[in-house]
């Protein structure tokens, strides 16, 4: 028997309860501009650390006078 393009299987009702469950669990849950903000200060850390790569070690020391 099908519905909608799905097999329909003898499986316990509960053991799909429980897989649905525990895939809610492990879904993202958290507010989308969050991500961006993250991925948007990630990318700020990375641009400034490739900045400071460019410099010798002992750039803003002073001269060494």
């Amino acid at each position: 028997m099908e519905s909608g393009g799905i097999k329909m299987s003898n499986e316990k009702i509960e053991n799909v309860i429980q897989r649905c469950r525990d895939r809610i669990d492990r879904s993202l849950d958290c507010n989308v501009g969050d991500v961006v903000r993250l991925i948007e200060e990630i990318e700020k850390n990375k641009q400034h650390a490739q900045r400071q790569q460019s410099y010798p070690i002992w750039h803003g020391f002073g001269s060494g006078d």
